[in-house]
């Protein structure tokens, strides 16, 4: 797996329209093609999956936050976590297009 696309992962205080989008971590990650089956399975649970990517580790990202993508804000549907073929922790996350307004959200950086 070749980690080469960047992704900030996010959390969010408060509600989409009034809330604080704040980074949580930066990661490599890879980006990997949402299956035909992996497709189908998102709808008939009455969801959709726009994007799936492998980051290393990432033990501390779960499908309540958010993730900055290809240029695009994604919602975390579902972070699996394993072992790769190395017996290495990754994480495995399905993104879901956020469609809703975060006009007003502010997005805070924490300080380094």
């Amino acid at each position: 797996m070749v980690y080469d696309r960047s992704i900030v992962i996010y959390t969010l205080e408060g509600t989409p329209l009034k809330g604080t989008l704040t980074e949580h971590s930066r990661h490599f990650c890879a980006p990997k093609p949402v299956a035909h089956r992996r497709y189908w399975q998102a709808v008939q649970a009455d969801t959709r999956i726009d994007a799936d990517v492998q980051i290393p580790f990432g033990d501390g990202v779960d499908s309540s936050m958010f993730a900055m993508f290809a240029g695009g804000l994604y919602r975390i549907e579902e972070a699996q976590h394993a072992l790769d073929e190395d017996e290495l922790p990754v994480t495995n996350l399905s993104l879901r297009k956020w469609k809703g307004d975060f006009t007003v959200v502010n997005r805070v950086t924490p300080s380094a």
